[in-house]
Formats: C-alpha cells, structure tokens, sequence
C-alpha cells in the first residue's frame, strides 16, 4: 500500500471515531424568535372610546374642544346643567348616543352624550357643533327598549346618584311619558340594583337621567353604558 493510502485511511478512521461512525450531521433549522402579542383592552381613561354600539359599550367615541364642556339634562341651555373634562390629555371618555331629529337651531342638532369617567357618569344633551369625531347617526326616537315605571313622578338623576341633578317623567296614567331605557351600568351594583339610563320620549320634556332598575317594569335592556 502506497504511503498515499496509508494517510487516507488514518484520517477516515479519525474521522470515523470522532463521529461515532456516523455520516455528517444535517443542520437544524431554528425558528425565528416569537414577538410578544399585544392585546387591546377597551378605552382607557382619557381616551378616545370608539367602539360602536354594542362592542364595548353604548354609542360613538368623541371629543370636545371645550375644555369643560356642558351636558344640559334636556334639550335646551336652560336645563340642569352637568361637565365633563375635555382638557388634554386627561380628557374624559366621550360616548354620543343617540341625536334628535326635532330640533332646529344654527348650532345643528342636539346629541345625548354619556360621559364615562367612573368618578362623574354625567349624562347630557350638546350641539353637535361642539362635538368632534364621528358623531353616531342613531335617531333618539328609536333608542333603547320601552319600559314603564308605577313611581307616578319619576326622578331621572344626570349621574348615578340620588344627590345628583334631578328631572322628572310622568308616569301617570293614561298620560304617561314614553320611557326609552338606553343602556345599565356594571359598576353599580346595590340593594336598589343597578342604574339604568332611561330618557323621556316626551317632545315637551325630553329629560335625561338614571334610575334604579326596581322603580322600572318591563323588559330591560341588556345594552352595558
């Protein structure tokens, strides 16, 4: 055997030892590295709320340039009178309802508005002018589901609590106000049970407001504010 030979078959048996005797190793391919998901959770305080009606709550996510801007508890200035914070960027979350189709003025339509700060839950009526976004296109006349209630002058507070501004829907009958109840509040758990938004169809009053679900009858909405 030639010296050629000799150095050949040395380092196959070399080879052969350091490999176990095995062929040569395929390479592996290795997965690119997975990013974290990001998950969106709904509106946060002061932002924008912008889902539609029924996602993540009731109405249209808007804005003001109002920097206190007043949600009036019928539609007219000389009503109760209620604010929401619209200075940024703490600005409270805005949700525009419903608009009323009834009402003429140079300052364009009135909308229902529900603030969702959980510290004021004020309700409220506003041009349409002051608004900002993508205002909802939901006629007030046909909101919410029909309820009645056996209190014969029924208090509707502007916010979630009885020492808040109060109006009132005429309950007696057969004159009753047509009551629409627009959405319920999670976060109002009590003996009383929950507040529900309820606004008065009447076209000579048309007053806004919350109420407890124990002094209404008939089916209830299952809409969240």
């Amino acid at each position: 055997m030639s010296t050629m030979s000799r150095r050949v078959l040395t380092l196959l048996s070399v080879f052969l030892v350091m490999t176990g005797g095995a062929g040569p190793v395929p390479a592996v391919a290795q997965a690119d590295p997975v990013a974290p998901t990001l998950r969106v959770t709904g509106s946060e305080k002061g932002q924008v709320h912008s889902s539609p009606a029924g996602a993540e709550g009731v109405g249209f996510g808007v804005t003001s340039d109002i920097p206190n801007l007043s949600l009036f508890q019928c539609v007219t200035a000389g009503c109760n009178e209620g604010h929401a914070n619209q200075q940024w960027p703490i600005r409270d979350d805005l949700a525009d309802i419903c608009y009323f189709t009834n009402v003429n003025s140079p300052e364009t339509a009135w909308h229902l508005v529900l603030d969702h700060n959980p510290i004021n839950e004020v309700v409220g009526i506003v041009r349409s002018y002051y608004l900002q976004g993508t205002l909802i296109r939901q006629n007030c006349n046909t909101v919410g589901v029909g309820v009645t209630s056996d209190i014969p002058n029924l208090s509707l507070y502007q916010c979630p609590t009885v020492a808040c501004n109060e109006g009132h829907a005429n309950q007696q009958w057969p004159k009753r106000d047509i009551l629409a109840n627009i959405c319920y509040l999670t976060n109002s758990d009590s003996p009383d049970g929950t507040w529900n938004l309820v606004l008065n169809q009447n076209p000579l009053n048309r007053v806004v407001g919350f109420v407890r679900a124990k002094y209404l009858k008939g089916t209830l909405t299952a809409q969240r504010c």
